[in-house]
């Protein structure tokens, strides 16, 4: 049994889950891009989005050194996300070559394969600091006219993104201590030139950074900025729980905790200089690497089934839980272009860290995103002696919705259906709609698994699984309730349930 305590409201929590890192940026000129995009925005899966500048496409130098501009395809993608009616986080990077110290391609270029298009990264400081300020100065005064103050105040202006990872800065440098050491040092000047630029434009401007993966960066930042009176307005940094080696070694498997607590040690450093400061967890995952598969970890399968859902339940519930007061959970769509950037090489169900398998079948992670946006503000107690079991109780005054999340701390698939009763006083008359994702509800990859389908399903065959990845109530029914109200609820393992009790 599950009590509901709906007269034991513990605490109120604005939604900060329903945002994502939609990657790569530039796949929003594109088809396959667009798509997802409109699929979020009609499914209000996302308030926040975030996106890169990509200084790389916008700026040159001429004969004279003279910095040019073109935003020409900054607009395109950005105009499609403010149509969808996101607001947005701007990841202010790459730093363009053409201002790079030196220009020795070998040296100042970064070619990631799995970076969509075949571009490369300048991981190299500016020659002068100046320089990246005069380009923060100038997008920055772009977007305020063209999309105007009211809209661009809301957004969050952010200075680059992992500058602690050598692949996007200092790549020459590699890993070593030294190396580490050196990007705190130049971080610290890219930051200020940023944040001198940007709020040179309109100090109702919200910025931040470090965008860090990892505490040591975000310290340092932290300090060089208290110290230095340098404005911030939030700090940000990524969590990502584990990542395919680690999973592969047997070292680290994935699970909600590992994030949770990737979370809090920043908040920790955070609350030690600016305890009122916001926290934005700009990119979040199960594991790292959204663009590894099935291929490179057997165990990234989870991406594509039940197991992600839970996850995201259960991390939800988790924070929310322990009070972590993290203002904007995103987690990063890295993998998703994938697929679209090598159609047909890869097997439907690849293990890709992404919402949509190549042929848009809907993956259940997304789907939970969609049942998260049901969540209400206020949190009510609860008590239950259910095993592994995570239930967040939720209310707007008159109405419910409770998630339950059900896995063991392994996401073992050998844990036996859970069937539970909630009960919670109620008098009236009100629509109870239970939704469940589980490996028997909403699973295109687990109907791909029991109907022996191929590696590269038929039309038909994708049509089906297309249908199946359709997001439907599991029951609907309409109560008339005296005095208490009992509701029950199974589950499968690994499964993610969500019961609205709506007044009528």
């Amino acid at each position: 049994m599950i009590t509901i305590k709906t007269d034991k409201l513990l605490k109120t929590r604005q939604n900060f889950w329903n945002n994502f890192h939609f990657h790569p940026t530039d796949a929003i000129e594109d088809d396959w891009g667009k798509r997802y995009l409109d699929k979020a925005a009609e499914d209000n899966i996302a308030d926040t989005v975030r996106m890169y500048a990509m200084f790389e496409d916008i700026v040159t130098m001429d004969e004279d050194g003279r910095l040019c501009y073109d935003f020409t395809e900054n607009d395109v993608r950005m105009d499609y996300m403010v149509e969808k009616g996101f607001n947005l986080l701007v990841s202010y990077n790459f730093i363009p070559p053409c201002i790079a110290e030196y220009n020795d391609k070998n040296n100042t270029e970064v070619r990631v394969s799995s970076r969509y298009k075949g571009k490369t990264i300048c991981t190299i400081p500016p020659r002068d600091w100046s320089l990246w300020g005069e380009i923060c100065r100038a997008y920055t005064q772009h977007i305020v006219e063209r999309y105007g103050i009211d809209r661009v105040k809301n957004w969050y202006l952010q200075c680059f993104n992992e500058p602690d990872v050598s692949g996007f800065f200092l790549a020459p440098m590699g890993s070593t201590e030294e190396a580490k050491v050196k990007r705190c040092e130049e971080y610290v000047k890219m930051y200020k030139a940023f944040a001198e630029a940007t709020k040179g434009v309109d100090k109702r401007l919200k910025i931040g950074g470090p965008t860090a993966s990892n505490g040591r960066i975000f310290e340092y930042w932290l300090k060089f900025i208290k110290e230095n009176n340098i404005p911030a307005d939030f700090a940000c940094g990524h969590a990502y729980g584990t990542n395919p080696k680690r999973i592969n070694d047997g070292i680290k498997q994935i699970g909600a905790d590992n994030n949770v607590e990737i979370c809090k040690s920043y908040i920790a450093r955070l609350d030690r200089y600016y305890p009122e400061m916001e926290f934005v967890m700009d990119e979040f995952g199960a594991s790292g690497a959204g663009f590894c598969n099935l291929l490179d970890c057997p165990k990234l399968i989870f991406r594509e089934n039940e197991i992600f859902a839970a996850f995201l339940g259960q991390l939800v519930t988790r924070l929310i839980r322990d009070d972590v007061r993290v203002s904007r959970l995103m987690m990063c769509m890295s993998g998703s272009h994938q697929p679209h950037q090598r159609p047909g090489e890869f097997v439907e169900f690849n293990g890709f860290r992404s919402f949509f398998t190549e042929h848009f079948i809907t993956k259940p992670v997304y789907n939970a995103y969609r049942l998260v946006r049901k969540l209400h503000s206020g949190i009510l107690a609860y008590e239950t002696a259910a095993e592994h079991l995570d239930v967040l109780p939720t209310t707007d005054g008159e109405n419910y919705s409770v998630l339950l999340a059900y896995a063991d701390g392994d996401y073992s698939e050998d844990l036996p259906a859970l069937t539970e009763t909630l009960t919670l006083p109620l008098d009236g008359k009100y629509r109870v709609t239970t939704w469940i994702i589980d490996a028997d509800h909403v699973n295109p990859y687990r109907m791909w698994q029991r109907e022996n389908m191929p590696d590269h399903p038929d039309e038909a065959q994708l049509e089906a699984l297309r249908t199946e990845g359709i997001l439907r109530p599991a029951s609907e029914t309409v109560i008339e309730a005296s005095g208490t109200a009992s509701i029950p609820v199974t589950l499968g393992c690994n499964g993610l349930a969500m019961v609205e009790i709506n007044k009528i």
